[in-house]
């Protein structure tokens, strides 16, 4: 969409997304918006290609340097009309392009208004092209004078020509029998003489009831009946209606008279039920975005904020019309380590959605913690066109990390300040961890001694093994005595007390061992042996020095009592940390007796506590069978072991509606599985809003399809009207022209018939476009002139459908052109059309070996309907255009560069 830059900021309110935004821009119709004072804010690329005029050239002014100066006074009233809340439907207003044509375009408008909805502050309008179909009905129509002329002169010639009329009128009964929209004829008595099939399936057959009588079951007319306006006024009317089916029409009337002179309305109506729902289900997309409590923000690919919903204004603290227009880079503290710019390179190079956890700072300057999502906006042709972001609060998440860090850092802090050596050890009698005691007294590093064997560090390798085995076993040892050898040689007597640690589904995961010096004491029980002959008189007088050194003794058990309540405590704040995680865990051991769960398991399944505390996996699988729709993924025997060794993934659907995400991993010591551990995470939120996303994506697709499909349809009912018209005047001048409009018109319904038979919606394979052109035009062109032999050379060149509708034009007219004038005088002749791709140009060649151009034609100056036709379609293409003259024959050229859109 075109924007002024003055007037930019006061419309941002009226974006409700990115996605609709690009919608708008990329309408095949015209769009223009103005504010109340009747100045042009916006219009999209359809406008531009309408009028011709730029963006410079258009906003700011009034619609008034667009319209014909006979129709601007009146047309200017309308438009003011628009700025006091009334709404356009079906208005007709002509259109002054750039180069001095008129386009007669029907108008729809609707008031955009402030945020209470009480001032209306602007206007949005959408044009509907009818210049073709105005000047086929005024051709039509005097074609029709014409031949009325023509009957009351003829009567006698007409009455030998019944039969054949009977045949025109069944071909065209056949014809209005496969429309895809209902036709009927009116009187001016309500009765309907004449409705097509699709009328009868839609409505029933009448019958030779009047229309309100079929219709409504009414017994009189409707009395507002917009149908019989064509009666009143003797023009043409178009107007929509919900029928008694349900569904909803565009219906356009036009006065009919009939053979005898009696007036009709002849009445057609076009389904646009699905249309209208397809636009319901935007507007409830971008409601869905809106009341999202993350904070989603699109930005264009230089990082300016185009959208802002709800939840962005909450966690920022910015307002949208605050926020939208800024870069993001205001949300960034000072010092950020994240560069937007580098995030933004990623999204062009076409890399991954990008996610990570930074921090950004409020409105009022206080920062938050945030979990960053960043994936790519593309438009409908898959272009990239901005980004999007999604925010979400991890503040508290942050908050009991951080916790947990530093109660792991206090305890490690506690272990080294032990004077005792302290050692963990694994399942399989491997050190896991030691303290700097352990490395003084056995005078080896830390990282020598992690991983290796226990016992290796003992006199009695076997004693000590079968020491930690014991603890192990039972689950504590206590004063178990062993020596331990320095590297150096030098033994240290010492007395193990051990004691098993859990992790947090209390599964034992190791041995916790202290070790205290008893080096000193075993010398003197050692002296006291060789001595107690000797010293019996003076065990009196020691006694008292024993009792203080067992008070000692009774300190340090006392320290490592504390020591081993501070390793609890600590254990018991990683079960805590397990319970605080949002999925549900479930644990089991071989056996099937349930070791642990945590309180979100229960809650998720609402689980009886009695079922909870009977320990019995059997009973809770029976028990969780009856909540889910499939039964069989919770089976009689071994419930919680699946696969023997492997881990499992798979979704299990609630009989309530909800969808939960099952996890499930053999737990093992050593390389024995003693258990299982299973996590339940609930996705319902998650895969209803992919379903829902899924099925939007489907339903627009489907929508273009029928758009191209329709268009073809309409596209090819206009071509067989014009070719009937054709093959029934005489005079050689309106034939020529009307087998130019219809080949152009042909042209752009096989257009639209490649894009509702293809894959791609929005690619045209032009090598078979081509091909199917140089077919039809020879067999229009073939019947009664020369010979012609067509030689074909195209490659399959995709193309846009910006691009492939001007480039089949420019072939069109410069096939035909070849045809009708190439050949004059000839029997037969040549014509050759090679199309190909080089360095990202398309090359287009129309080469015939006909009598060539004149000599005093200067063909850069000629003015001539078809040559300029072809100039202002390859300049809509970019491209540039060489006709040259060859012995024998001429050459068209045109080259033009491939869009990437």
């Amino acid at each position: 969409m075109r924007k002024g830059s003055g007037i930019e900021t006061k419309l941002h309110r009226m974006d409700p997304n990115p996605y609709l935004e690009n919608l708008l821009d990329y309408a095949h119709a015209p769009i223009v918006i103005w504010d109340h004072k009747c100045r042009i804010l916006r219009f999209n690329h359809a406008f531009e290609r309408l009028t011709g005029l730029t963006a410079q050239e258009v906003i700011g002014q009034t619609p008034e340097i667009l319209i014909p100066e006979k129709y601007r006074s009146t047309a200017m009233d309308q438009i003011r009309s628009t700025t006091k809340g009334e709404r356009w439907a079906g208005v007709e207003i002509p259109i002054l392009r750039k180069n001095g044509d008129n386009r007669i375009i029907l108008w729809n408008s609707a008031p955009i208004c402030e945020e209470k909805c009480i001032a209306v502050v602007a206007t949005i309008a959408q044009g509907l092209d009818i210049t073709e179909r105005v000047n086929a009905e005024e051709l039509l129509v005097q074609a029709h004078d014409e031949l009325e002329t023509r009957v009351r002169k003829r009567t006698l010639e007409l009455k030998a020509a019944v039969e054949s009329l009977g045949i025109e009128r069944h071909r065209l009964y056949d014809v209005l029998e496969t429309l895809p929209v209902y036709v009927c004829l009116l009187d001016k008595d309500y009765r309907m003489p004449f409705v097509n099939r699709y009328f009868r399936e839609a409505f029933g057959d009448p019958k030779r009831k009047r229309c309100y009588d079929s219709l409504f079951c009414r017994s009189e007319p409707c009395e507002t009946c917009e149908t019989y306006t064509v009666m009143k006024t003797g023009a043409p009317h178009h107007w929509f209606w919900t029928g008694p089916n349900g569904r909803d029409y565009d219906i356009f009337d036009y006065p009919f008279t009939d053979t005898d002179g009696s007036s009709m309305i002849l009445e057609m109506g076009i389904d646009i039920t699905e249309r209208n729902k397809a636009e319901e289900e935007r507007a409830a997309l971008a409601s869905i975005v809106e009341h999202s409590e993350d904070a989603i923000i699109g930005k264009s690919l230089d990082g300016v904020i185009r959208s802002w919903n709800a939840g962005a204004g909450k966690m920022y603290g910015y307002s949208a019309s605050e926020a939208i227009g800024q870069h993001v880079s205001v949300l960034l503290p000072p010092g950020a380590d994240d560069d937007p710019g580098y995030i933004l390179d990623r999204i062009r190079n076409g890399e991954p959605v990008f996610q990570h956890d930074t921090v950004r700072m409020r409105k009022d300057g206080s920062l938050i913690q945030v979990s960053l999502t960043v994936s790519p906006i593309k438009d409908r042709n898959g272009v990239l066109i901005g980004a999007s972001s999604i925010a979400r609060d991890i503040s508290e998440r942050k908050m009991i990390a951080d916790t947990i860090g530093k109660a792991n850092v206090y305890n490690r802090s506690l272990i080294e300040s032990s004077l005792d050596p302290l050692v963990t050890i694994a399942p399989d009698g491997t050190i896991s961890d030691v303290n700097a005691a352990t490395i003084r007294i056995t005078g080896y590093s830390r990282g020598e001694l992690i991983g290796t064997d226990f016992s290796n560090y003992f006199t009695e390798p076997a004693k000590a093994k079968a020491g930690y085995i014991h603890a192990f076993r039972e689950g504590t040892i206590t004063d178990y005595a062993l020596e331990i050898r320095n590297r150096n040689g030098h033994v240290t007597p010492v007395l193990y007390n051990a004691t098993v640690y859990r992790d947090t589904f209390g599964i034992v995961i190791g041995v916790f061992a202290s070790a205290r010096d008893i080096t000193e004491r075993k010398t003197a029980e050692i002296e006291l042996r060789k001595a107690h002959d000797l010293l019996e008189k003076r065990v009196k007088e020691r006694t008292l020095e024993l009792v203080q050194s067992n008070t000692q003794l009774k300190e340090e058990i006392s320290q490592r009592k504390v020591a081993e309540s501070l390793v609890k405590k600590t254990l018991s704040e990683l079960q805590a940390a397990i319970e605080s995680t949002a999925d549900g865990i479930y644990v089991v051991d071989r056996a099937g007796k349930i070791i642990r769960y945590n309180q979100n398991f229960a809650s998720m399944w609402k689980i009886p506590d009695a079922l909870l505390q009977s320990g019995n996996d059997r009973r809770m699988s029976a028990y969780l069978r009856t909540l889910v729709k499939n039964p069989d993924l919770f089976k009689d025997s071994d419930a919680s072991f699946p696969p023997k060794d492997r881990e499992t993934y798979d979704m299990l659907e609630l009989k309530d509606g909800r969808i939960f995400e099952r996890y499930s991993k053999p737990q093992k010591m050593d390389t024995a599985i003693i258990g299982r551990v299973l996590s339940y995470r609930d996705v319902t939120d998650r895969r209803c809003a992919e379903d829902k996303l899924r099925a939007s994506l489907q339903e627009k697709e489907i929508l273009i399809r029928e758009i191209h499909h329709r268009v073809k349809n309409n596209l090819q009912i206009i071509t067989g009207l014009l070719d009937m018209t054709r093959m029934r005047t005489k005079d050689n001048a309106t034939t020529e022209i009307l087998t130019d409009m219809m080949m152009k018109i042909k042209t752009m319904a096989q257009i639209h018939t490649r894009l509702y038979e293809s894959k791609q919606v929005d690619k045209i394979n032009m090598g078979g476009q081509i091909r199917d052109q140089v077919a039809d035009l020879s067999n229009i062109y073939g019947r009664s002139g020369p010979e012609i032999i067509c030689q074909v050379d195209a490659e399959e060149l995709n193309l846009p459908v910006d691009q492939a509708i001007p480039c089949a034009l420019v072939v069109n007219e410069a096939l035909s052109n070849s045809f009708k004038h190439a050949f004059n005088g000839r029997r037969d002749g040549v014509l050759m059309v090679s199309a190909w791709l080089d360095g990202g140009m398309i090359h287009i060649r129309v080469h015939d070996d006909g009598i060539g151009i004149p000599t005093d034609v200067d063909i850069d100056r000629a003015t001539s309907l078809g040559l300029k036709l072809i100039r202002n379609l390859v300049q809509q293409l970019r491209g540039t255009l060489k006709i040259e003259s060859t012995e024998p024959g001429t050459a068209v050229n045109v080259a033009f560069p491939l869009s990437s859109e």
